[in-house]
C-alpha cells in the first residue's frame, strides 16, 4: 500500500510518499494503523518560496535533509483515502 504526507513549513511544502505497512499489537481486536516502511520516503512535489523544484536536480546533500523533514509528519494518507 502506498501512502502520502505533507509537510508545510514556513517558505517549504513538501509532499512525500511512501510504502506503508499495516502493524497492530498481533492480539485480536488490536487497533490497526499504517507506519512508514522502512526503505524511506520519497520526494513526490517540492515548492520552496513559491517556485515548483523537481527534487532529482537537487543536490544528494539538500534532498537528504528534507527528505529528513518526513520525520517530523505524524499522519500518513493512504493512497486511498487521498481519493
Amino acid at each position: 500500500m502506498r501512502g502520502t504526507a505533507t509537510f508545510a513549513g514556513g517558505e517549504i511544502h513538501v509532499e512525500f510518499e511512501t510504502g506503508l505497512t499495516r502493524v497492530d499489537y498481533g492480539v485480536p481486536r488490536s487497533p490497526v494503523w499504517f507506519e512508514p516502511d522502512s526503505d524511506g520516503p520519497s520526494i513526490a512535489s517540492l515548492t520552496i518560496l513559491g517556485e515548483a523544484y523537481d527534487p532529482s536536480d537537487l543536490p544528494p546533500r539538500l534532498r537528504r535533509a528534507i527528505l529528513a523533514l518526513a520525520d517530523e509528519v505524524e499522519e500518513w494518507a493512504t493512497l486511498e483515502d487521498a481519493a
